[in-house]
């Protein structure tokens, strides 16, 4: 039977090769998730089919919506892109959409899009499938933070944070800023 000692050896060794294999696995980078806050209940057959179409093969709605990837710059700067490009490419689109604007609330800046002939609940979740496909593409590399598609009063709000409903929180008026400072 071996000493107490050598069991504490032993023992000891047996942790720092643990301990040493737990340092050696790199810690999962989180996934990037663009997340959609509608609330409750079910959604027009486009908007879901988008998002089918945004899970199962994103490229191919990249393309029905004729966007391309974007140029380089910011995050914002690139989802600003993609939304442009989205509310004036396909026929739906025009239709959905009206207008974005680049916007600010205390320190938290966003895209703000005025719904056309989809009601503000259908043209968030529509806009969540189509972001969700252009960031399953690859057209949206880079981004750190989650993206959220709210719903804000009569129109859709598109940002960039690690926390649910930041906009809703962030105290403050909205202003309209030039694109540049995205």
């Amino acid at each position: 039977m071996p000493s107490l000692t050598t069991e504490d050896f032993i023992r000891a060794q047996i942790r720092k090769i643990i301990s040493e294999d737990k340092e050696e696995q790199p810690e999962k980078e989180k996934k990037k998730k663009v997340k959609a806050h509608t609330g409750r209940g079910s959604f027009s057959n486009p908007v879901r089919e988008a998002g089918a179409l945004a899970e199962v093969n994103p490229g191919q709605l990249m393309k029905n919506l004729q966007i391309k990837q974007p140029p380089g710059g910011s995050s914002m700067e690139k989802i600003k892109d993609v939304i442009d490009q989205a509310v004036s490419g396909a026929d739906a689109m025009q239709q959905a959409y009206n207008k974005t604007h680049a916007v600010k609330k205390g320190d938290l800046i966003a895209i703000a899009i005025q719904p056309g002939e989809l009601d503000v609940r259908d043209a968030t979740k529509y806009m969540s499938h189509t972001l969700y496909g252009a960031y399953r593409s690859g057209f949206l590399q880079g981004i750190e933070e989650d993206l959220h598609v709210e719903k804000a009063g009569e129109g859709v709000i598109v940002y960039l944070g690690k926390k649910d409903y930041m906009w809703r929180e962030q105290p403050g008026s909205i202003e309209y800023i030039p694109d540049t400072d995205l």
